[in-house]
């Protein structure tokens, strides 16, 4: 088998496009790998990429929230129509 790939701390902050933090926290928690950080910054941006398309418009809060934005039920909550 061939040596395991790996990324210096900068190389990974700044191939990714991190702040230092971020790339500091991810990178002593997974290690140097370039395969595991790779697929986990891939993961992490599908993630957020599928969670932003899920996001309801402003203002819709659909048919399971009968509350308004300041609390109060809406008059019709519970009346079926006949």
């Amino acid at each position: 088998m061939g040596e395991r790939e790996i990324y210096t701390l900068e190389q990974f902050q700044e191939r990714h496009g991190l702040d230092a933090p971020e790339a500091a926290r991810l990178f002593a928690r997974f290690g140097p790998g370039r395969f595991d950080l790779d697929v986990l910054i891939a993961k992490k941006r599908e993630f957020a990429e599928s969670a932003r398309r899920s996001k309801r418009a402003p203002g819709d809060l659909g048919p399971a929230n009968a509350a308004d934005f300041s609390g109060n039920l809406s008059p019709n909550v519970g009346v079926r129509a006949s």
